[in-house]
């Protein structure tokens, strides 16, 4: 993994949409998920199926 260049015109469309909190709090629970899933995916947890 490395890190990911993000085009500048994204960014921009992206903040008439969101404010910079939206921002802040979106990224959070993305990184969040994304360490959740890797972290289970190490230990070989499955989702519990009801």
């Amino acid at each position: 993994m490395g890190i990911i260049a993000i085009e500048e015109s994204l960014i921009e469309k992206v903040k008439t949409e969101f404010t910079d909190e939206e921002l802040v709090e979106l990224t959070s629970v993305v990184g969040l998920f994304n360490f959740i899933n890797r972290f289970n995916d190490a230990l070989g947890i499955l989702p519990e199926v009801e």
